[in-house]
């Protein structure tokens, strides 16, 4: 047994972590990864209810802290984020989430190392989404589903990640290079997918009453300089009017 409180070795993850007085393996043994098409992948962890009902209230006692001192200008946004609480100290139930994110990037990526460039949990309460963006700074983007919320028997979609880009096979299932097929993980509480970072993605709109939580990384083979939030400098585009 390994004491994680402060393991941020990139290329090695401890065997197991303690949570109360259980020792629960980073990497499960048969710890199935699913493939899909050429660039996405996901596992699902079985073992989720031994850590998530800390985890899941202490980002929701944080959340409640972020809307109200700064609460969302709009609800296309992606809710309520929690910033970095994969750095929180003395959190096993975190630890193991993160040490199971580094884990599952270096055996698909086949990197030695996994650095933490950016990383944060989103709480989509009712009506709350978020619109086609992609991640730079990074190879790999992934999600975590911590608590899938409620189910509307209207709208299958309903806060649902979606991946919609026209270069990964899954999404051009009609004809090559053109977004037909819209993929949408079937994620499932304890499920964790790893995707290229460059694919641009979405979340669909959510009904649920109860809030629905995912975590997020931005993770790289190598250190990368600067920080996820500084300025950049946004490019001019020409317009033209089409006869």
């Amino acid at each position: 047994m390994t004491d994680t409180a402060a393991h941020q070795d990139p290329a090695t993850s401890p065997e197991t972590i303690r949570i109360g007085d259980q020792d629960i393996p980073v990497w499960p043994a048969g710890q199935e990864i699913v493939c899909v098409g050429q660039a996405v992948r996901f596992t699902t962890f079985a073992d989720h209810q031994i850590y998530h009902p800390a985890l899941k209230e202490k980002i929701l006692a944080q959340e409640a802290v972020n809307r109200r001192d700064n609460p969302p200008s709009t609800r296309c946004l992606g809710g309520v984020k929690v910033r970095r609480p994969d750095q929180w100290p003395d959190f096993p139930e975190m630890q193991l989430i993160n040490e199971r994110a580094k884990t599952l990037f270096r055996r698909v990526i086949g990197a030695p190392k996994a650095h933490v460039d950016a990383m944060w949990a989103n709480i989509y309460r009712e009506g709350e989404s978020i619109g086609p963006h992609s991640h730079r700074r990074t190879v790999a983007s992934m999600l975590y589903l911590l608590e899938p919320g409620e189910q509307d028997p209207d709208c299958e979609y309903s806060g649902r990640f979606s991946i919609v880009d026209p270069r990964v096979d899954v999404c051009a299932r009609l004809q090559e290079g053109f977004l037909t097929n819209p993929y949408l993980p079937p994620l499932v509480e304890g499920s964790l997918l790893i995707f290229p970072a460059q694919l641009v993605h979405h979340v669909n709109a959510y009904f649920g009453k109860r809030p629905r939580i995912t975590l997020t990384w931005n993770i790289h083979p190598e250190p990368v300089p600067g920080s996820v939030r500084d300025q950049v400098q946004f490019k001019e585009v020409p317009t033209r009017v089409m006869q």
